[in-house]
């Protein structure tokens, strides 16, 4: 076998391992898997936050939910006192204005001003339920904007901890590759210094 035939496989090794170092796809990315694997552990330790800060948010607006239909029902049933109790007020003072009584027209008129005092109670309440209902409505909103922008994170990393893992995955075909070409060089290498020992340069 001539010296050209013999160093032939060398000479193919060393023609594939170029190809596989420089010759790849520009898209793909190689990347140092230690440091790969700990952004895939944070990435994954954000989403579990997210998703835990999601189920909370999910917990509260539902009790803000329960609060707004509570409140409304409850304001349902001041209005219809108010209502009943403005038409009492106004019976009793038609009914004052025809007495001539002056004892029977005192006894209506603390009525009238116990009825007044009643009413007004209603109206602060109506206030009240009114405001925790905005309250738990804007809570609403801001639960379901937080939830939106955190399921929007938890898309975007669990994304990206898809493509690092796609990336670790490339590399250890790719390591696994340069093993190969390492060790097919190597033994080329081990031809070759063998025969070169043969050749008698003398």
């Amino acid at each position: 076998m001539t010296l050209v035939k013999k160093l032939f496989p060398l000479v193919l090794v060393l023609f594939i391992a170029n190809g596989s170092l420089f010759g790849y796809n520009p898209e793909d990315k190689y990347v140092d898997i230690e440091t790969a694997s700990k952004e895939v552990n944070d990435r994954q330790t954000q989403v579990d936050q997210l998703r835990t800060e999601v189920d909370s948010l999910v917990k509260d607006t539902a009790e803000q939910e329960s609060i707004v239909q509570d409140r409304t029902n409850k304001i349902l049933k001041v209005e219809d006192a108010l209502e009943k109790m403005n038409g009492t007020i106004a019976d009793m003072l038609k009914i004052m204005g025809e007495m001539n009584d002056s004892k029977a027209r005192l006894k209506f008129q603390d009525s009238i001003s116990s009825g007044r005092e009643t009413r007004d109670e209603l109206i602060v309440a109506h206030r009240s339920l009114s405001k925790q209902i905005n309250d738990a409505n804007e809570k609403i909103e801001q639960n379901r904007y937080n939830e939106f922008i955190a399921l929007s994170k938890i898309d975007r990393l669990t994304t990206e901890i898809e493509i690092l893992r796609e990336q670790i995955a490339r590399t250890e075909v790719q390591e696994q590759r340069l093993d190969n070409t390492i060790q097919i060089a190597n033994k080329s290498l081990q031809e070759v210094e063998s025969l070169i020992g043969d050749i008698d340069l003398e």
